[in-house]
């Protein structure tokens, strides 16, 4: 994806990058919640983003373990008992 710009006239007057509706300025970085679990850069080259936590690729639990549900953060819990590990 590539950055934006505002122009007036015939001059740039605002490059930006455009998530969800939400415009954010070049060289801006954010982090979306769960359950996006993004980091996100708007450069001048366009919008890059990186899953983390759960969105970072496989999560797979310990024998015994599930996943924790609900966050971005990796967490596992003995199915068992529920008590996270």
């Amino acid at each position: 994806m590539s950055s934006l710009f505002e122009i007036l006239g015939n001059q740039i007057t605002n490059q930006y990058c455009e998530y969800f509706g939400k415009k954010y300025a070049i060289n801006t970085n954010w982090t979306s919640p769960f359950p996006d679990c993004l980091d996100c850069l708007c450069a001048d080259y366009g919008l890059e983003c990186c899953g983390f936590g759960t969105q970072a690729g496989p999560n797979i639990p310990p024998a015994g373990c599930e996943l924790v549900l609900g966050i971005c953060e990796v967490r596992f819990a003995l199915v068992s008992s529920k008590k996270y590990i």
